[in-house]
């Protein structure tokens, strides 16, 4: 398999915030939204794109084992910044939490 060129993504896209009733109005809180080391992930292009401004309910990483780690990330960004869930996306996180190993659960 030929090496992928990875890219910054976001772990939730700023249009999927926006969108979630976030508080990003204050000035300068989408730069620190976007900036935000919790929020950015390591990627290569075409799952990048794939995920687009996609919540957790519609896309999850083509991998299953990082299934845990991308629930995690996600419910730590919208923890922090205040970010809705629906239900549909919180059942998908939830089933994704529950493939977690008991000492991922525990961070």
């Amino acid at each position: 398999m030929a090496p992928r060129l990875l890219t910054a993504g976001l772990v939730l896209a700023g249009a999927l915030a926006a969108s979630a009733c976030g508080p990003l109005t204050a000035p300068g809180s989408r730069l620190n939204y976007a900036n935000d080391p919790a929020n950015l992930v390591a990627a290569d292009g075409p799952t990048n794109a794939a995920k687009g401004a996609k919540n957790a309910s519609v896309w999850m990483p083509p991998r299953a084992e990082a299934h845990c780690w991308y629930a995690t990330a996600q419910v730590r960004v919208k923890t922090k910044y205040r970010l809705s869930v629906t239900p549909a996306e919180k059942a998908a996180l939830r089933t994704a939490l529950e493939s977690c190993p008991a000492e991922a659960a525990r961070r």
